[in-house]
């Protein structure tokens, strides 16, 4: 198992480590997911000897510091970007150096090591390429995709390698960052901040790795502000769909946009939907491994599943031998793609007569999300129900792993400051 590491194990679990990762591998997890839950015991362990603990001392409250003091350097807390974490006012000792493969053993001290060179198939640049995967893996493994990073950090390896060095450093990352002149600053930014989680991380293994600070770049990007749809344009819009021109196109276009208008799906978990995620029996749809890689469940109005069976029947009779399990289908009988819904849903805000504000960029279809979740709120606050207190359960409804993820959704829409400015002087008028 010493291939697993490429750093050396020490504290009071190091004698469990390797034990621990052979156990996942034994039981069907791949080397590189076993590695990365490996790593966190890694640091756990190396956090107990600079707090002079002992595993029999790990009570919830302890795995509770070690959090905090894990999560401190990708949040940007000073004391820990230089590698020192602070635990009730104490400094923590800095982490040690990797060290190569070969150097690891149980028992034994890790060698210092050796100067850096640049030659193609470098023991430091590929220890630095393993950093890399190690660092994608334990993230992937908590449900985050990372397909635009993982290559943005293969191509920051190879630009270190050209440069002759494989230290991150402040001035090499922003200037690969901006290595696109004629990308704008957004794009700098993003560039520079997937640079940036990766060196926190690799900073608690190696002390002389330099984390670009926030704001080094300028990010005048904001997120953008949806579009909410009112009841009469959704109306417009299905009947737009149902009058174009391929049957079983406006079936599914009419069908889907009525969905995600109802439940606030975001349009790939709609798209994704299989016949066997719709149960109509019992009313329920079944979302599988959504963002994050979570999946829950969504029970449907009557009026809803009724109007999902019309659609299936429709659908089966216009394509009766579909080879997709899909339960929306293409004027082609494939499964849905972004690029081709986006296209279609583009020209169905033409026929609906649906323009973007001045300036603002044109409505889409993921908009039909946000204007659901107002929507919820705009009846609660109209049935005077206690919207505080449900924001949780819409915030599950919608696939999110926090209420303050939803917060966001919930932007100040005319519509909803109204009613809430009513409710407020309902309120008011009440008091004695």
């Amino acid at each position: 198992m010493k291939e697993l590491f490429t750093v050396a194990v020490t504290g009071p679990l190091a004698g469990h480590v390797e034990r621990f990762c052979a156990a996942l591998v034994g039981v069907g997890y791949t080397p590189g997911t076993a590695r990365a839950h490996g790593y966190v015991l890694v640091h756990l362990s190396r956090w107990l000897l600079a707090e002079r603990l002992e595993p029999a001392e790990l009570t919830p409250a302890v795995v509770g510091r070690f959090v905090c003091a894990s999560a401190a350097p990708y949040r940007g807390d000073r004391d820990a970007a230089s590698r020192g974490v602070v635990v009730r006012g104490r400094r923590g000792a800095p982490a040690p150096k990797r060290v190569h493969d070969s150097d690891l053993r149980q028992g034994r001290p890790g060698l210092s090591r050796p100067a850096r060179t640049s030659v193609a198939g470098d023991p430091a640049m590929n220890a630095l390429a393993r950093s890399v995967q190690d660092y994608l893996a334990m993230r992937r493994s908590v449900g985050y995709a990372l397909r635009q990073e993982g290559r943005m950090l293969a191509d920051f390896v190879d630009y270190l390698e050209h440069r002759g060095t494989t230290q991150i450093t402040i001035e090499a990352a922003v200037a690969w960052a901006t290595t696109p002149a004629q990308a704008n600053l957004t794009w700098w930014a993003k560039r520079l901040a997937v640079v940036r989680g990766f060196a926190a991380h690799l900073k608690t293994l190696e002390e002389d790795t330099e984390v670009p600070p926030k704001g080094l770049l300028p990010n005048r990007a904001g997120r953008t502000t949806p579009y909410l749809f009112s009841p009469e344009q959704i109306i417009a819009l299905m009947a737009a769909a149902s009058r174009l021109a391929c049957p079983l196109r406006a079936a599914t276009f009419e069908a889907l946009i009525g969905l995600m208008a109802l439940t606030g799906l975001r349009t790939g978990e709609a798209i994704a939907l299989n016949r066997a995620d719709v149960d109509l029996a019992e009313g329920v749809l079944t979302i599988w491994h959504s963002k994050l890689g979570k999946s829950r469940q969504i029970p449907l109005h009557d009026t809803t599943t009724t109007a999902l069976g019309t659609h299936a029947q429709r659908r089966d009779e216009l394509w009766p031998h579909a080879a997709t399990s899909s339960f929306f289908l293409s004027g082609g009988g494939t499964r849905l793609n972004h690029t081709n819904t986006s296209t279609t849903f583009a020209g169905l805000l033409t026929d609906a007569g649906i323009a973007a504000p001045p300036g603002r960029r044109r409505p889409r279809l993921y908009d039909l999300r946000h204007s659901f979740a107002v929507a919820t709120l705009i009846a609660r606050h109209a049935d005077g129900a206690e919207v505080q207190s449900r924001l949780p359960v819409l915030s599950t409804w919608m696939g999110h792993i926090k209420p303050a993820t939803t917060y966001w959704y919930l932007q100040a829409a005319p519509e909803l400051l109204t009613v809430t400015a009513l409710r407020l002087e309902r309120h008011l008028g009440e008091q004695p």
